[in-house]
């Protein structure tokens, strides 16, 4: 089963705290988020409103509202073609709103998801240099798509936009393609969830509370029970210190700061298992030091398909069948995958985070050697992306070999590079230092804890 916790899984979409309904005044977020919701012949009419009576519920839960800090909503349907049914703009007021999510039409037709992505798209780029907080778009389907290679295409490009897309698969997971699910969504690990029925989605709003924004809890006559409070938050623990302690240099042990993260990447199969190996002691040595409130690290964006080539009989054959016989399918994954993976990671801790009222520190640290790593410019450009997403960038460049265009190497990390950037000769050399004096290292540790764990 791809989800067993449904119900919670599909609050953890939002990035969001769980709890009993206090009084509140909200104090929220800015976010956009776009429901694109199937409304194919695979669905009953019984169903169909309870889809819409989830969206409609859930309105309760955010400050909707053209404000700087409110949440503006639209909806999307799609069957033989897609719908908008009201744009992000249209409704400020949440009576109006939810109104004309439970008015919406239920159309028929078959399930052409990529017109509804395509759709989603050109409503949502005009937007994204005046949105004032994360775009989000939740997909809930329960079919597969009638043109799989083209909603998987449109998928993509609302990803390389920044868009942060969820992906819910209700019903009999014979009817969904799980993997067609997993490209919609901008992180197949995380942002793809299954519910076993649109009754499913009405639990949700009958259980829990979704509070997207920052809450100020005005103090009720009769004091809340505090066992009544509890939180869905995803964390990440980072390992225990498992390589000797340096003796002489060792700084103080800071604080962890939950809302920071510090993400590592480097390409596994370029590398190698030597210097892939070396990599994480070097993470495991500076990590007890480094302040941070998660960890994690990105080593390959995806799994070949296949490198592996069955025992094929050679008898009897010609030698351009010969060759003929030694098929791949698919590339093998590399350095622009990663950042990718990561760029992909942690705008969805953004999104996520953003509709929770959440501002988090990130920072990334990315591992190239001349002798393995080719700059491209897909590479450049994710790499810009991903730093433009309010990513410190920091790299970490060990071998001997010159860079036949070091300038092109320079860019790559957060500006001034000097202050970003780390070199090394040999993998041996940069764990021997990170072991023996951390402090080296000062400059990639959490800027937010005190200054005399790092000084």
């Amino acid at each position: 089963m791809f989800r067993p916790l449904l119900f919670i899984g599909t609050l953890c979409l939002f990035g969001i705290a769980v709890q009993a309904r206090p009084k509140r005044q909200c104090i929220g977020k800015a976010a956009d988020i776009m429901f694109v919701l199937d409304s194919s012949s695979s669905i009953w009419r019984v169903d169909y409103n309870k889809q819409l009576r989830f969206v409609a519920d859930l309105v309760d839960s955010f400050d909707v509202g053209s404000g700087k800090s409110q949440v503006r909503i639209g909806a999307i349907t799609f069957s033989d073609q897609a719908y908008l049914e009201f744009p992000l703009d249209r409704y400020t007021d949440p009576v109006q709103l939810k109104e004309a999510i439970l008015n919406i039409t239920h159309r028929e037709g078959r399930t052409f998801t990529n017109k509804a992505l395509r759709l989603l798209k050109e409503q949502v780029e005009p937007h994204l240099t005046e949105s004032k907080g994360p775009i989000v778009a939740v997909v809930i389907t329960d079919g597969r798509s009638a043109q799989p290679a083209d909603t998987k295409a449109e998928a993509e490009k609302l990803h390389q936009l920044g868009i942060h897309v969820y992906a819910i698969g209700v019903g009999n997971s014979k009817n969904y393609d799980i993997e067609e699910l997993k490209a919609i969504a901008s992180d197949p690990d995380n942002g793809v969830y299954t519910i076993s029925s649109y009754s499913a989605l009405k639990e949700i709003t009958q259980k829990f509370h979704i509070q997207p924004c920052g809450e100020e809890t005005i103090t009720p006559s009769v004091a809340a029970d505090p066992t009544t409070r509890a939180t869905t938050e995803a964390t990440t623990t980072p390992t225990k210190d498992l390589v000797e302690k340096p003796v002489k240099t060792e700084p103080d042990h800071p604080g962890r700061t939950p809302p920071s993260i510090i993400l590592f990447g480097y390409d596994l199969v370029g590398m190698g298992a030597y210097r892939s190996g070396m990599i994480h002691q070097f993470i495991k040595s500076i990590l007890p030091y480094t302040g941070y409130g998660h960890f994690g690290i990105v080593s390959y964006g995806y799994c070949p398909s296949s490198f592996n080539v069955p025992i094929t009989s050679l008898m009897d054959k010609n030698p351009s069948i010969i060759k003929d016989s030694v098929v791949t399918d698919g590339k093998l994954p590399d350095l622009v995958d990663v950042v990718r993976k990561m760029r992909h990671v942690l705008s969805t801790r953004s999104a996520q985070n953003g509709i929770s009222g959440h501002i988090e520190n990130q920072a990334a640290v990315l591992f190239v050697d001349p002798s393995v790593t080719t700059i491209t410019p897909e590479l450049t450009k994710e790499i810009k992306m991903l730093k433009k997403n309010g990513v410190q960038l920091y790299l970490v460049n060990v071998g001997r070999c010159a860079w036949p265009q070091a300038d092109r190497l320079y860019s790559m990390s957060s500006q001034p590079y000097h202050k970003y950037m780390f070199n090394s000769p040999s993998y041996h050399q940069l764990l021997l230092q990170a072991q023996h004096n951390p402090l080296h290292f000062r400059s990639i540790y959490n800027k937010s804890i005190p200054n005399r764990f790092i000084s």
